[in-house]
């Protein structure tokens, strides 16, 4: 299965457009792919593949998977994972339709559901990977439901047996963390999103992770939150941090 480009090329974005290749020898020996993308219906598209109410994208952004595949071939991209957008939240068929067309350059990383019982959220990863070919999972914390404080983990019966399932599967776990590794869902006594992915890495340690986007850390503006990362990979050997979306976190503001 190739989400084993080495866990998507060691997980590692390679900024499509400022690539060059020479020789059709390197083209066959290295493929260019980009491991960190999103795709959601069109205009047009939304009678079949209607938005999450509430999550809308703006009009200006196409993202469509026609828009994709050219902006691939005008870019000399070979292959590209896509990551299942928050707005279609946990519809997956558009996706879906991506990976089934386009299975020689398309993989999916699925959402996971921590709304839904353990047994069902764990169904449903299961039927997303056997029937729509999904290769991975993003746990998205912010997703998981608050206790009657407001306090939230992933650490749960859901998140435990979802992190659980993909061990077993072979599928790694992407974890977004757009509020930083040390936020607290809830604040305090709340763990942090890097205290949830441990506790979950020590109960079921044949899972691998991908902290996408640097772990939305930056070592200049948290030097804490950057050593933290460097500590669990120092740690963990099945952690991979996604060289992705530098945007994010760069210092001083990046120019694409």
């Amino acid at each position: 299965v190739w989400m084993s480009w080495r866990l998507i090329q060691a997980a590692t974005r390679y900024r499509c457009c400022h690539t060059r290749r020479t020789t059709t020898t390197t083209r066959a020996m290295s493929p260019v792919v980009d491991s960190h993308l999103h795709v959601w219906a069109g205009k047009e598209e939304t009678a079949s593949f209607p938005y999450e109410p509430g999550r809308e994208p703006p009009e200006s952004l196409a993202a469509s998977t026609d828009h994709l595949l050219k902006t691939m071939d005008l870019c000399k991209v070979d292959k590209a994972m896509i990551v299942q957008p928050i707005n279609h939240l946990y519809d997956h068929r558009y996706v879906s339709a991506a990976l089934r067309s386009h299975p020689q350059r398309l993989r999916g990383m699925l959402l996971a559901n921590p709304t839904a019982t353990p047994e069902e959220a764990v169904l449903e990863l299961k039927r997303l990977v056997s029937d729509e070919g999904f290769s991975g999972v993003r746990f998205n914390p912010y997703l998981w439901p608050v206790n009657e404080e407001g306090l939230g983990t992933m650490n749960d019966e859901v998140g435990r047996a979802l992190f659980d399932a993909c061990g077993t599967l072979s599928l790694p776990v992407g974890f977004m963390f757009f509020q930083g590794i040390l936020h607290r869902l809830g604040g305090e006594p709340a763990p942090t999103h890097a205290d949830d992915a441990v506790a979950l890495m020590e109960s079921f340690p044949d899972t691998k992770v991908i902290f996408d986007h640097f772990g939305f850390t930056n070592k200049f503006e948290s030097p804490e939150a950057w050593r933290r990362l460097l500590q669990i990979c120092d740690a963990f050997p099945q952690v991979y941090v996604k060289v992705s979306a530098p945007f994010r976190k760069s210092t001083p503001v990046y120019q694409s």
